[in-house]
């Protein structure tokens, strides 16, 4: 996989993380006693905030 791959790669997961906690986030406030949602929001939350730092770092990397 080359650096321009998986910049790419990291910008697709990113994207889907974001739509994922946006889902959740609607979901949990429509049915806020179904902690179900909560946490899957919040685990999309971290998995995006993770990916936005990799993808941090790979264009850093691009960019030296």
């Amino acid at each position: 996989m080359t650096k321009d791959q998986l910049i790419e790669n990291l910008k697709i997961s990113v994207m889907y993380s974001r739509e994922q906690e946006a889902l959740y986030l609607e979901k949990r406030t429509d049915h806020p006693e179904m902690t179900v949602w909560s946490d899957m929001h919040e685990w999309y939350q971290g998995r995006a905030a993770a990916f936005d730092s990799a993808l941090e770092m790979a264009q850093r990397l691009e960019d030296a």
